[in-house]
C-alpha cells in the first residue's frame, strides 16, 4: 500500500510539472482569434471570391463572378456603380408601351465614351462597364496597339419579340441587351464589325477577341457567325438565361 502510494504521488508530480512547464512557455502570448472580413458581396460557394473595397474607386474591383450577385438588388448594384468610373443617371422602374422596364439606368458617360448614351438594367450597365476594360481595351491594346476612344451602337431597348421568334419577348425589350456595331481608336480609325469581321489581319483578330471575351462576361453574345440578322454588330444581353450562348 505504502509503495501504491508513492507511485501515485510520482506521476502526480510529474503531470503537475509538465502543467507548470506547459504554462511557462505561453505565458504572455496572445490567443489568436479569427479574423473576421467585411464581405458586403459574400456568395453561397466558399471557393469564389469576395467583392471587396474600401470606399474608393481606384481600389475597387469587379470580376463577371459579380454580376449575378445585383440582379435582383438595385441597391447593391447602385452601389457596385457609385464605386465605378462612370456617369450614370437612376431611372428606376418605367412602363414603356406594353413594356415594363425595371431597375433601369441610363449611362451617359462610361470608361470609354459612346455616341449615343443608353438605358439598361442597372446589372447590363455594371457588365458594360467590366467588358469595356476587360474585352474591349483588352483586345485593342493587344491587336491594334491602341485604346478605343468611342463606342457606336444600334441602341439598348426596343419593346419588341424576337424577330425570328415572335411568341417570345427580345431581351431588348426589358433594357437587358445591347447591339455594338462599331470601335473608334484614339487615332480616329473606325472599326466596323461589318465588312471586317471576316478580316484575317489584326482588325478581324481584334473583333473575334472582343467577342470570345465578352462571352466571359454575359450570358448571351450573338454576332455575325450567329445569323444574318447579326452580321453588323455584336449583341450583348445580361439576362438569366438558363443556358449561355456564345456565336
Amino acid at each position: 500500500m505504502k509503495t501504491a502510494g508513492l507511485v501515485s504521488l510520482s506521476l502526480f508530480n510529474v503531470t503537475a510539472l509538465a502543467a507548470f512547464f506547459t504554462y511557462v512557455n505561453h505565458k504572455g502570448q496572445a490567443v489568436s482569434e479569427p479574423t473576421v472580413r467585411p464581405d458586403p458581396l459574400t456568395r453561397n460557394s466558399p471557393s469564389e471570391a469576395v467583392l471587396e473595397t474600401d470606399g474608393t474607386k481606384d481600389s475597387y474591383s469587379l470580376t463577371a463572378l459579380d454580376l449575378p450577385q445585383l440582379r435582383g438588388d438595385f441597391d447593391r448594384c447602385l452601389a457596385t456603380l457609385e464605386n465605378l468610373d462612370i456617369e450614370y443617371e437612376v431611372l428606376g422602374d418605367q412602363r414603356r408601351r406594353s413594356c415594363s422596364l425595371t431597375q433601369q439606368v441610363s449611362l451617359t458617360s462610361g470608361q470609354i465614351d459612346y455616341a449615343v448614351p443608353f438605358q439598361a438594367t442597372c446589372t447590363m450597365i455594371a457588365a458594360i462597364a467590366l467588358w469595356e476594360e476587360q474585352a474591349v481595351q483588352q483586345s485593342a491594346r493587344e491587336y491594334l496597339g491602341e485604346e478605343i476612344a468611342r463606342i457606336h451602337h444600334y441602341g439598348s431597348f426596343s419593346c419588341r419579340p424576337i424577330r425570328r421568334d415572335p411568341s417570345n419577348m427580345s431581351a431588348h425589350a426589358s433594357g437587358s441587351a445591347l447591339d455594338v456595331s462599331a470601335f473608334e481608336t484614339v487615332s480616329g480609325r473606325m472599326i466596323a464589325v461589318y465588312g471586317n469581321w471576316d478580316r484575317q489581319d489584326s482588325v478581324g483578330q481584334f473583333l473575334h477577341a472582343i467577342r470570345d471575351r465578352s462571352c466571359e462576361i454575359f450570358p448571351g453574345v450573338l454576332g455575325p457567325d450567329y445569323n444574318y440578322d447579326h452580321r453588323n454588330h455584336f449583341h450583348l444581353e445580361y439576362t438569366s438565361r438558363r443556358h449561355r450562348v456564345c456565336d
